[in-house]
């Protein structure tokens, strides 16, 4: 099922990088660092992708799990399965439309889905390392400004305004 990705290294930076560089290579580190872990628990990205969704809501129709990831029904369906399979979910009948199905996250799931946030926050806290408080909130201020410059006007309202 999981596949074992190649390590390399990143390319070394130039002596004068960009933040938008660093920014880039961290989120691209953060991301194989974490297919990996998903790969390790859900075997695929729509597996994954299902169950975040589950995790947010549960109880949700096939149907609703395609419209929200965007997947073909197929690709779905046979996520579905395997994840039935794994234990991570399992498929009811609607009680009012006996042609829909609800997906609903059992508890081994819940924990698989545990099991990645946490990894998610121990990335987080292994980049902060070495990094004091007050360094972090000046980090995350520049990089909540940085964010608001570059959305759409109307899309930057945040709730740290």
């Amino acid at each position: 099922m999981p596949r074992k990705m190649q390590e390399k290294a990143p390319p070394p930076l130039p002596k004068d990088p960009q933040p938008m560089m660093i920014i880039h290579e961290l989120s691209h580190i953060m991301r194989k660092a974490m297919t990996e872990k998903s790969r390790e628990l859900f075997g695929t990205e729509v597996s994954r992708d299902i169950m975040r969704e589950l995790a947010r809501k549960d109880g949700v129709t096939q149907l609703d799990l395609v419209k929200i990831t965007h997947y073909a029904a197929p690709s779905i369906s046979v996520s579905l399965q395997k994840l039935e399979e794994c234990g991570y979910v399992h498929r009811e009948p609607d009680t009012v439309d006996r042609r829909a199905v609800r997906v609903f996250i059992t508890e081994k799931g819940r924990a698989a889905d545990r099991e990645m946030f946490h990894a998610i926050k121990e990335f987080d806290r292994t980049t902060m390392i070495g990094i004091s408080e007050e360094t972090r909130a000046l980090l995350i201020k520049t990089l909540l400004t940085m964010r608001e410059n570059v959305l759409p006007k109307g899309e930057n309202e945040t709730e740290h305004s």
